[in-house]
């Protein structure tokens, strides 16, 4: 990854800001395909020596990427129960179409 840390940060919040609008709307492919983007920037982060960081702003946007992680994560578990909670009730009605087909032979 090319850049100062400080734009190098900045284009990964900007990768997670949209991943968390993405899983505000369930769009849960979308998702996933900029989380492989963001993985990839990040492993290839370049750390300078701390004497080159402008520390309150490297904290400031460590920080965010953080609290958006967690909303990001919430957000994903919560469609996580939703999706077994309808896989959950098309297994009931399925069980339910079976019990009366056979026994309305």
């Amino acid at each position: 990854m090319t850049g100062s840390p400080a734009v190098q940060l900045e284009t990964i919040l900007a990768i997670s800001k949209a991943m968390l609008e993405m899983a505000q709307t369930g769009r849960w492919d979308e998702l996933i395909e900029q989380e492989h983007q963001r993985d990839g920037l990040i492993k290839t982060f370049n750390i300078p020596p701390i004497a080159n960081l402008d520390t309150e702003q490297t904290k400031t946007q460590l920080n965010q990427l953080i609290e958006l992680d967690k909303e990001i994560m919430s957000l994903c578990n919560e469609g996580k129960n939703a999706i077994g909670k309808a896989l959950a009730a098309l297994q009931h009605g399925r069980e339910a179409v079976n019990a009366y087909a056979r026994h309305a032979r």
